[in-house]
């Protein structure tokens, strides 16, 4: 029936009632088979799904609050990032700040690669002052400028762009995150 990776179509333009009488059963090959054609590959769409999965997995982890299966999937997946952002545009720092996931947050900043983007209007809106401190050190380390940590974050998607960590923990009323961002300047 195959000749290369091209269906052999003369079986189908014969007005024989014989080769008619083929059709259905070869049909049923084509479908059987179309996915074993090793000559083509993997198809374009498995290509562009197994990141996906593999974000999936990240996410399900760290809202589940596995440590050790997210360094798992880390390590054994180096093209993923670890910056991924899920369909509501949350990372996997956003969601274990929302979890208030400790171990989590604290595993996640300790990787170099992380981008903390808004992740300190998080933590002062969830009044996470212990992960405050270790967000903006990141900042600092990251950008290399303290003055970093003063500066709205443009482009989040839960703060206006104009949102300072001052202004967010003023309307919170949280002053024990007030106290901390005076002491840093």
């Amino acid at each position: 029936m195959f000749k290369g990776n091209k269906v052999e179509y003369s079986r189908f333009v014969s007005s024989d009632e014989e080769k008619k009488k083929e059709v259905p059963k070869l049909m049923k090959e084509l479908i059987t088979n179309i996915h074993n054609w090793d000559s083509l590959g993997p198809s374009r769409s498995s290509v562009l799904e197994m990141p996906k999965v593999l974000e999936r997995e990240l996410f399900k982890s760290v809202m589940s609050g596995n440590v050790n299966q997210v360094k798992n999937i880390l390590r054994s997946q180096p093209q993923l990032s670890v910056n991924c952002v899920n369909y509501q545009g949350y990372s996997p720092l956003h969601l274990a700040l929302k979890n208030k996931d400790t171990p989590m947050i604290d595993y996640l900043l300790r990787r170099k690669d992380i981008n903390v983007t808004d992740c300190a209007l998080h933590a002062i809106q969830l009044d996470m002052p212990l992960q405050l401190q270790l967000i903006f050190q990141k900042m600092v380390e990251t950008n290399n400028n303290p003055e970093i940590e003063k500066l709205p974050y443009i482009g989040s998607i839960d703060f206006p762009d104009y949102m300072t960590p001052m202004m967010l923990a003023a309307q919170c009323g949280n002053s024990e995150i007030i106290d901390i961002l005076i002491s840093r300047g």
